[in-house]
């Protein structure tokens, strides 16, 4: 019915004909934090209602296993200890990250978390979480893969970023395709937001592992949150990797881009654009190969040494 609205993916389809399909399905639509349409085993899930028309298809939880879609942030930095005394409320603290890395797919959620003396939260620490995850824990069998995260020019929506999940696409062939989706700011609506607001953030904690076991206790239905313990090894420096086989800066503005997408089918370019409606402008990102062949690539090496330092005043309080 969906296809048959929308006239075989030629034109948009409208808000009354999608009510329309929604109720001879005899589905539901809730809050748009976690709406979904629920039709013979099938689950669509949306950010949005007001996307849900061009993020359908994104969305569709069938049993082909070659799709994926991952909805990713980062939750608040969370105190360690988390006591309510003015004492400890007005000293410095250490500082507890965690990644969110939410599959649309089942509702699994993996939280990448470390204490600010083990990694910070830039660039390179997402795109290695985010290469973690793509070898160890996502299926071989993804071909195509739908990211949706916020437009933090620090650490998701910048020039690494792009050229990592180019280079997951063309040179490591890990993908035939990946679009990333950067949401409207303050109308994500994101799945991500959920899962934190289950997490009670006032109980009295005084070390990351208090705080782990909270994560772990959180939710239980459809599935426990699964923590992942992030060590200084697993922070690679992806910058330094990718650097030599594309241009040092975008010829491109990035930070209007709403969508991107790397296929495999154009590999010295990307497909981008600035809103959900217009077409697709098309960039060069990565250099030619010319006479001599591409430069000699580094190895994946550790950001990190050793322990990063906490100042000295933070270290007294």
């Amino acid at each position: 019915m969906f296809v048959t609205e929308r006239r075989m993916d030629k034109a948009p389809v409208s808000a009354d004909s999608l009510s329309f399909v929604v109720q001879e399905m005899k589905a539901g639509l809730g809050f748009p934090a976690t709406q979904s349409i629920a039709c013979c085993g099938t689950v669509i899930n949306g950010q949005d209602f007001r996307r849900a028309l061009r993020c359908l298809s994104s969305y569709l939880k069938t049993t082909d296993n070659t799709v994926a879609a991952l909805a990713l942030d980062y939750a608040k930095n969370l105190s360690c200890p988390n006591i309510s005394t003015n004492d400890a409320y007005y000293r410095r603290q250490l500082s507890l990250h965690s990644f969110n890395v939410h599959s649309l797919s089942d509702d699994k959620v993996r939280l990448f978390t470390c204490d600010e003396t083990v990694g910070k939260k830039g660039a390179d620490e997402v795109c290695s979480m985010l290469y973690f995850y793509f070898t160890q824990v996502l299926s071989e069998e993804v071909s195509t893969l739908e990211l949706f995260c916020d437009s933090c020019p620090g650490q998701n929506k910048n020039w690494t970023m792009l050229r990592f999940l180019h280079y997951l696409v063309v040179h490591q062939q890990q993908f035939f395709r990946i679009r990333i989706t950067f949401p409207i700011c303050g109308h994500s609506y994101m799945e991500c937001n959920s899962d934190i607001a289950v997490i009670n953030q006032k109980p009295r904690v005084e070390t990351p592992n208090g705080w782990v076991q909270q994560f772990e206790g959180a939710r239980k239905s459809p599935s426990s949150f699964y923590v992942v313990a992030v060590q200084q090894d697993m922070f690679l420096h992806m910058t330094n990797h990718v650097k030599v086989l594309y241009k040092a800066t975008p010829q491109f503005p990035i930070r209007p881009i709403r969508e991107i997408i790397f296929s495999r089918d154009h590999p010295r370019i990307i497909q981008h654009r600035a809103n959900w409606n217009g077409p697709f402008e098309t960039s060069v990102l990565s250099k030619p190969l010319g006479r001599r062949g591409a430069a000699q690539q580094p190895h994946l090496s550790p950001i990190y040494q050793e322990r990063i330092p906490v100042t000295m005043a933070e270290y007294k309080d």
